[in-house]
């Protein structure tokens, strides 16, 4: 039996799959259930992490090349310039991610000036969204490692789409990237976009039923289409050939059919 989800969505409930009706070049694209298995909450591993390359390493990095533009490094040495008293032996030994919450716990409403940029202490040497004092862990068990589209779906409700064009495909973005918060990722130099589906994710699970839905896609079979190609110029994909960009039209196709406005996750939409 067919489940329309609302009057202005092509995507609808038939059975266990979600299904996007009259997709150009490939037609109905079925997403199939994933099971998801939960590991819970876990505290910000960037934190806590003893591996991670000191405060020192990081304050006395060079480039030989060109002046250094690594955003621990230059932060670092405006906040020794700014408050010399923090600097000392135990500091220059700390990991960053350790120095991080060492400054929050210790110099709350501490803030930062570089140039015209004030930065508060909590922001200081974390991504836009690797603050967060917990993530949720999470792993799907044989994921595929083809190249598709997948669909985050909140009781009952589609709310997010996105797409997996990497090596390792769906395995590698579902359960490495999002499902695998590393301290890396909640580094200044690392993965804001990963961290902050992951703080949706996490929201989601504490405050409702989170389901997982995927459609691998042969990519190729659509790169080697001269229609197809044609099709994505005039989506305004003009000249770009990559898997990744292939799985963007029907991404964009999907957001342009469906009913996402309320969620607020897929900012795109």
């Amino acid at each position: 039996m067919e489940d329309k989800l609302s009057d202005n969505t092509n995507i609808s409930r038939e059975g266990r799959n979600f299904v996007v009706k009259d997709i150009p070049f490939v037609g109905d694209m079925v997403f199939v259930p994933a099971i998801i298995q939960w590991s819970g909450l876990i505290k910000n591993p960037f934190f806590g992490d003893e591996k991670f390359k000191t405060v020192h390493y990081y304050l006395t990095k060079e480039n030989k090349d060109r002046e250094s533009k690594d955003k621990n490094t230059l932060i670092l040495i405006n906040l020794f310039r700014q408050y010399p008293e923090i600097l000392n032996r135990e500091i220059l030994k700390m990991p960053l991610g350790k120095f991080a919450k060492h400054m929050m716990d210790n110099y709350p409403g501490l803030e930062l000036s570089i140039g015209k940029k004030t930065i508060p202490v909590d922001k200081l040497l974390v991504n836009p969204s690797g603050g967060e004092e917990y993530y949720v862990s999470f792993r799907v068990e044989n994921m595929t490692d083809e190249k598709g589209l997948y669909l985050w779906v909140i009781n009952g409700r589609p709310e997010y789409v996105g797409i997996a064009s990497g090596p390792n495909g769906l395995n590698n973005r579902i359960n490495q990237e999002y499902g695998n918060i590393t301290p890396y990722k909640c580094s200044q130099d690392g993965q804001s976009q990963t961290c902050r589906s992951n703080i949706s994710i996490r929201d989601k699970y504490q405050g409702g039923n989170v389901s997982l839905y995927i459609s691998p896609v042969d990519v190729n079979s659509l790169k080697n289409n001269p229609e197809f190609m044609e099709y994505m110029d005039d989506m305004g994909f003009k000249g770009t050939r990559q898997d990744k960009n292939v799985l963007e039209v029907l991404e964009k196709y999907i957001i342009s059919s469906g009913d996402f406005k309320d969620s607020g996750w897929n900012r795109r939409m």
